[in-house]
């Protein structure tokens, strides 16, 4: 069995640069302004308006010790501005799965086209790099455009609950 040291991933698209937060060297403001936003957030679980710096540096901390988790900032190339997140938790390498989870934060920054940008570029890694099997991810039934994203992207519906979906996709031969 393979294991991985998941730490100093940097991945390029075009457009994006996704790599680890730093809560030292990063401007958490804009972050802490997207969970704060609840109502341009509605999607998002933990949006809450009272979310404090403190509960934020403790996430972002906490997920960066997991070693079986990833959490991309979302950078654009040409200014390294954050403008998402994209969360693995928890990629399981014995059964080679893994769960993930996007926020693109800002709404300006909503339907260009950078959460499938992120999202292929990191499912690439985790399907060719980490050999995982299958990807999931959970959806919330009111959010039309990101289960149509997901749909696009190859996810198919694996289970339908009260509220939300759970959505698969499995690894095909030389993912791209």
């Amino acid at each position: 069995m393979k294991y991985y040291t998941l730490v100093n991933i940097a991945l390029l698209t075009p457009r994006l640069l996704l790599r680890e937060i730093s809560v030292k060297e990063d401007d958490l403001g804009s972050y802490l302004n997207w969970l704060r936003d609840v109502e341009s957030n509605s999607f998002i679980i933990s949006a809450k308006a009272d979310y404090r710096l403190a509960e934020l540096v403790e996430f972002i901390e906490s997920t960066n010790l997991d070693v079986n988790a990833l959490l991309f900032g979302i950078f654009l190339r040409e200014d390294q501005k954050l403008i998402g997140t994209l969360k693995v938790q928890p990629i399981d390498f014995l059964e080679s799965t893994a769960w993930l989870g996007i926020m693109i934060g800002s709404p300006e920054f909503r339907g260009l086209g950078y959460g499938r940008e992120a999202l292929l570029e990191v499912m690439e890694f985790l399907f060719n790099s980490l050999n995982l099997r299958e990807i999931f991810l959970g959806v919330d039934l009111k959010n039309i455009d990101a289960i149509s994203l997901y749909r696009n992207l190859g996810f198919s519906e694996h289970k339908i609950e009260e509220n939300s979906m759970v959505m698969v996709k499995r690894n095909l031969p030389n993912f791209k």
